[in-house]
């Protein structure tokens, strides 16, 4: 079993209204932590990720990215992702899971001219 903590804080000028972290178990990890180097292009990943299952997941860069899933002529999803903006995905959430299907490839481009650190982190459940 793995655990994957999640939080959210929300705050004005007039203080903290909330501050949660909520506790995930989950039976399988999907990680990722690589570099798309600067003007790559369509940089490739193998990923394991069966989109019943999934319970949680984080992707983030450190520069601005395009990913596309599973396919670069046709991908299932294509996700611009900002500069160090998460996103972040559980199962408490009410809109659609990231993903709309299995994933079995990341396609990365890095179009600006600095070296991007890309991080993915996936909980999945059999059974979810």
């Amino acid at each position: 079993m793995f655990t994957h903590k999640v939080g959210v804080t929300f705050s004005n000028d007039a203080g903290t209204i909330t501050s949660t972290t909520d506790t995930y178990l989950v039976d399988a990890e999907v990680n990722l932590d690589d570099t798309v180097t600067a003007g790559a292009s369509n940089k490739e990943f193998d990923v394991n990720i069966t989109q019943a299952n999934i319970k949680t997941l984080c992707l983030m860069s450190t520069k601005d990215v395009t990913l596309k899933t599973n396919s670069t002529s046709t991908p299932q999803e294509t996700i611009n992702l900002a500069a160090n903006k998460q996103l972040v995905w559980t199962i408490d959430h009410l809109e659609a899971k990231p993903f709309s299907g299995n994933v079995t490839k990341f396609y990365f481009t890095n179009s600006g001219t600095s070296d991007a650190t890309i991080k993915f982190r996936c909980g999945m459940s059999v059974g979810v």
